[in-house]
């Protein structure tokens, strides 16, 4: 089958695009635009075309700036369609201005500012310009004259369409133009501080510039005291644009204010010559001056004792530009210096002998700064009274004195000085003489002194001699007879006695220079010697008799007997005196005790000590015993038997000591120092006994209530005897070994080595002689009595006895004798014997305490 169809058309629907804007191309007035309608489809198909004005336009052709209306039509064969849009062309392109130079001048001289000729600039634009106008920044007209500075010059340009350009051109004056500076030459005053400053205005004298002045300047404007005088000062004058001149000036500153003086009052002391001195500086109080001081200076600076009191000074003050200025001060001048006192050193006198109290004193003295008014002195003290002046020689009282001087100087000073005169008493020289009884070859004279600690001077004249500290004047037989004189000098002041204690010695009435004294008789035999002291008669009747070689003859020994009988040849006697010895003798002491009821004892253990008294007291041979009793009727020692009593004190009827052993031991009889031996009847020493040997003071009193005869009898050799004996109604009788031959024949001992039979000593006992070779000296048959001997008669007889006196001041050091069994030494001197004596040590152990060792 087959249909029909039917196509009918249809006019266009036409639709333009959107309206355009678009800006002009660059250095054109315009631009080319494309565009495009668009249209429905359309049956049958149209043609669109596009008008402006009438006038056909297309897509891509020139437009020009500004708005055109296009207008689009489509037509088809139906019909047409129309719309419209429009294409804006915008012009953005600014003109362009050809850029003028910048102006720079000088300013026109003496003008602030200068006339200039402005052109204006050229320009370009895409479209065209429309006009070009310039405008001054200061709203000027561009003819009239530019000031100094920088004026803008700003140049528009606008375009056809309205678009604007611009451009500032600068038109710059410069003012080089300097000011003109004119100045004035001033003076100017300091202040009262030193200070003045000045101004610009002060210096500027109508300074001008072109356009005008900014600032006026000074290099200075402040001056002080160190600118006194003519300165140059510097005017700078700046304007306004920076251009600047200079011109110098003088600024005269002076000072005319004088100094302010201000000043102190004060007070001087007068040295010690019087004399002050003071200085500006002293017066002056701080005075001031604007500048500064020159000079101080014042009208009076020294000062004297006149001027003591207030004084008026003038300070007077100079700056250093010449102004001064005084002011008054008052100046005190005073003296409180006191005199010098000088006094003479401490006096010290020993009181005079003659009694008088007048001392001279050295005079004191004084020293003032002004001079002395008044002196005056006192004395105090052990002496009291007043007086003026310097000297105060005069009356001193016994004791401690002061001497013030008190000086016034005339100016009311005072001082004082003080010297100590001392008197001391003279010493009053006494003594006192040793006992009269003491038993003692010398006497002793033990000076004192009223004053202490003191010296004494012993001597033989009526002046003092030498002073020592020994007040002790020991006088013996080798001592002048006669007065002998005492001074005492203080230790301490030095004074000396005024007059001596006088002791007159007489040895020949001393007992105490006597070895031996007796009533009746003296016999000394052959051989017999007094080595020291003398031999005395104390009787009318009484007689001292000598055998040959017998002989006094100590140093200062005498014999004084009323009859003196030399009975043989080869006697020494140092000096005979015909006359009683009159002496005082040794206080007796008697034998009291009684015994009879007493104990007896025989001692026969060694070593022993017996505490008792006792009637009969035997100690058996060989024995050693030590016995404190004090009273006893009858002792015996037996042969070397030894005894040593501690009592100082013995009362004894006998005392009988045998020889000593045959084995050649000593018998001992031994004392305590200083004591008295009270025998009522009798002594008897045999051979070999050593009594006392260690030289103590030992004194045998042979005395009793009784009107019997005492004995104290030595029989014997190598006997020792140290002890003083006083039996003023026995005898005492010394016999020596070789007595039993009538002739006492010296030479029966020839003291050389020999056999005992052959022994020349006939009669004694084997053991009474050294058979072997020894000196004469050491022969052992002598027997050696030394003390004080004192009886009614005195015998010696024998080969040979030795008399020596004992010194109790200084017991005689021991005589030592060898003897080849016992080691004992014995030597005989001239003026004393003494004997040491040396034994075996005995010691006994029972009963026997230890097998090994005892102590």
């Amino acid at each position: 089958c087959s249909f029909t169809v039917t196509v009918t058309g249809l006019p266009p629907v036409i639709v333009c695009p959107a309206n355009i804007a678009v800006t002009a191309t660059a250095g054109q007035c315009g631009t080319n635009v494309t565009f495009a309608a668009t249209e429905s489809t359309a049956i049958p198909a149209s043609v669109i075309t596009y008008t402006e004005n009438g006038n056909t336009v297309s897509s891509g052709s020139f437009f020009t700036v500004g708005i055109h209306t296009i207008t689009a039509t489509a037509t088809n064969a139906v019909g047409s369609s129309v719309c419209t849009f429009t294409i804006t062309v915008t012009d953005t392109e600014t003109p362009v201005i050809i850029t003028p130079a910048n102006i720079a001048v000088n300013n026109d001289a003496g003008v602030c500012g200068a006339q200039i000729s402005i052109t204006a600039p050229a320009a370009t634009d895409n479209c065209g310009i429309a006009s070009v106008i310039g405008v001054r920044t200061d709203g000027l007209l561009l003819t009239a004259a530019y000031p100094v500075g920088v004026t803008g010059i700003l140049w528009t340009v606008t375009d056809v369409n309205g678009l604007t350009a611009s451009h500032t051109q600068t038109v710059t004056v410069t003012d080089n133009e300097a000011p003109v500076v004119i100045t004035n030459n001033i003076t100017i005053q300091l202040d009262a501080n030193g200070n003045a400053s000045i101004t610009t205005s002060q210096i500027n004298n109508g300074s001008t510039d072109n356009c005008g002045i900014a600032t006026i300047s000074l290099d200075k404007t402040t001056f002080n005291c160190a600118n006194v005088g003519i300165n140059t000062v510097t005017l700078t004058v700046t304007d306004i644009h920076g251009n600047s001149a200079s011109q110098t000036a003088v600024v005269t500153v002076v000072d005319n204010i004088a100094p302010t003086v201000i000043t102190n009052n004060m007070t001087i002391q007068l040295d010690a010559s019087g004399a002050a001195a003071i200085t500006a500086a002293q017066i002056n109080n701080n005075s001031t001056d604007n500048c500064s001081i020159a000079t101080y200076s014042l009208d009076k600076t020294s000062f004297d004792c006149s001027n003591v009191g207030q004084n008026t000074v003038t300070l007077t003050v100079t700056d250093v530009n010449g102004n001064s200025a005084s002011q008054t001060a008052t100046v005190t001048v005073i003296d409180n210096l006191a005199p010098i006192v000088t006094v003479p050193a401490a006096q010290v006198f020993c009181a005079n002998a003659s009694g008088s109290t007048q001392y001279t004193i050295p005079a004191a003295s004084a020293t003032d700064n002004c001079s002395i008014a008044t002196v005056t002195y006192a004395v105090t003290g052990a002496t009291s009274r007043t007086g003026t002046g310097y000297d105060a020689s005069g009356a001193f009282n016994i004791g401690t004195s002061t001497i013030t001087w008190t000086v016034t100087d005339v100016n009311g000073n005072t001082s004082t000085g003080s010297t100590s005169v001392v008197v001391n008493p003279l010493p009053v020289a006494t003594y006192v003489s040793s006992n009269a009884d003491a038993f003692c070859n010398q006497t002793s004279l033990t000076a004192s002194s009223s004053i202490n600690p003191s010296l004494y001077s012993w001597s033989a004249s009526n002046t003092p001699g030498t002073f020592s500290a020994n007040p002790v004047l020991s006088l013996g037989l080798t001592n002048a007879d006669g007065n002998y004189y005492l001074y005492t000098q203080s230790s301490v002041t030095g004074c000396v006695s005024a007059s001596a204690a006088v002791y007159n010695f007489q040895k020949q009435t001393l007992s105490s220079s006597y070895t031996i004294l007796a009533y009746k008789e003296v016999e000394l035999g052959k051989y017999n010697k007094v080595l020291s002291g003398s031999v005395g008669i104390m009787t009318a009747r009484g007689e001292a008799e000598f055998k040959s070689y017998s002989g006094v003859t100590g140093a200062g020994s005498f014999v004084k007997a009323p009859k003196i009988d030399k009975d043989g040849s080869g006697i020494t006697l140092n000096s005979q005196i015909i006359g009683i010895a009159a002496v005082s003798l040794p206080t007796m002491q008697y034998n009291t005790a009684s015994t009879n009821s007493l104990p007896s004892l025989t001692a026969s253990q060694n070593n022993a000590t017996l505490s008792g008294n006792y009637k009969n007291l035997t100690i058996k041979k060989g024995i050693s015993v030590t016995v404190s009793g004090n009273t006893f009727g009858n002792i015996r020692l037996e042969e070397g038997a030894s005894i040593r009593f501690t009592s100082t004190v013995l009362n004894i009827e006998n005392f009988t000591a045998d020889r000593g052993a045959k084995n050649n031991d000593y018998t001992y009889i031994r004392f305590a120092p200083n004591t008295s031996v009270r025998v009522g009847n009798k002594v008897s020493i045999g051979s070999q006994v050593l009594v006392n040997p260690e030289s103590y003071q030992v004194s045998f009193y042979m005395a009793d209530q009784r009107k019997d005869e005492e004995k104290f009898t030595v029989k014997g050799g190598d006997t020792r005897v140290i002890a003083n004996v006083l039996m003023p109604n026995g005898k005492l009788r010394v016999t020596a070994t070789d007595s039993d031959y009538d002739d006492d024949k010296h030479g029966d001992c020839d003291h050389k080595a020999h056999s005992s039979k052959d022994c020349k000593h006939k009669g004694h006992d084997h053991n009474d002689c050294n058979h072997s070779a020894h000196a004469a000296s050491n022969c052992q048959d002598d027997v050696y009595m030394t003390g004080l001997f004192i009886a009614e008669e005195v015998e010696s007889k024998g080969n040979k006895v030795i008399w020596n006196s004992y010194d109790c001041s200084a017991p005689a050091a021991p005589i030592t004798s060898v003897n080849s069994n016992k080691g004992v030494t014995q030597s005989v001197s001239a003026e004393k014997v003494t004997t040491t004596s040396e034994e075996e040590l005995k010691v006994t152990v029972m009963p026997n305490p230890s097998t090994t060792y005892f102590t």
